[in-house]
């Protein structure tokens, strides 16, 4: 089951919290097979989260420096900045999987971008 999917069904009430944790959690080992395959270069301060679309084409970063930042993944590309109103760090965001690549909302206080 992909993450998208048990997201989806949990936010329907179809699948408890429970067992979306379970099916999500990696071994020790598992993770430490993980590794860096890129540096994106773009923030000017430390990156506090991040989130891929539902497709893990594109991903958004949120950063010290109050931007958020829209890649292309597979080329590497930073593909928009968005300068934010936060007077402070960012460390939370959000892609909505509803929504197509084509139609990318990015949202916090005071603004909205809809592209």
């Amino acid at each position: 089951t992909s993450l998208p999917k048990l997201q989806v069904d949990r936010l329907l009430g179809h699948t408890s919290r429970y067992s979306v944790q379970q099916q999500c959690q990696l071994t020790s080992d598992q993770i430490n097979r993980l590794g860096v395959s890129a540096e994106l270069q773009g923030h000017r301060g430390c990156v506090n989260c991040i989130e891929f679309n539902d497709t893990g084409r594109l991903l958004v970063s949120g950063s010290d420096d109050c931007q958020l930042l829209l890649w292309d993944v597979h080329s590497r590309r930073k593909l928009r900045a968005y300068t934010t109103t936060h007077s402070g760090n960012i460390f939370s965001v959000k892609v909505l999987f509803f929504m197509s690549t084509r139609n990318i909302c990015v949202r916090f206080p005071k603004k909205s971008y809809s592209f």
